[in-house]
């Protein structure tokens, strides 16, 4: 488990105009397909980790939670900020870096999502 001393303690801020495009999962590919997941409190640009797409249907249950319009599930393949906190938080896992030490997937905003290029 992470200490969490330091970290980033704001909390999650939707954004605010419809410049932040809604998920295409036609852009952005099938299920696997690689992405960044970039902060989701503002200003919301850092990258904070390298993820798969796991799914995008609004019905899905992800800690105990419906994905909704707004959400795609991942699994976060490489930490990058690791102090990063989730959005909704998952049993045990308050940041990026226990979710990745724990392996569970986790619902990220579609408007925080990046294709990864390279």
């Amino acid at each position: 488990h992470l200490e969490n001393a330091g970290c980033n303690k704001l909390s999650y801020q939707a954004p605010s105009s419809p410049a932040h495009p809604v998920f295409d999962p036609i852009f952005y590919g099938e299920v696997g397909t690689k992405v960044i997941l970039k902060s989701s409190v503002y200003p919301n640009k850092r990258h904070v980790a390298h993820a798969s797409i796991l799914g995008c249907n609004s019905k899905k249950m992800v800690g105990g939670v419906e994905l909704g319009r707004q959400f795609i599930e991942v699994q976060v393949d490489q930490p990058i900020e690791e102090c990063e906190l989730l959005v909704r938080e998952r049993e045990n896992c308050r940041t990026i870096g226990d979710t990745f030490t724990s392996g569970l997937t986790i619902a990220w905003p579609s408007s925080c999502i990046e294709r990864f290029s390279g």
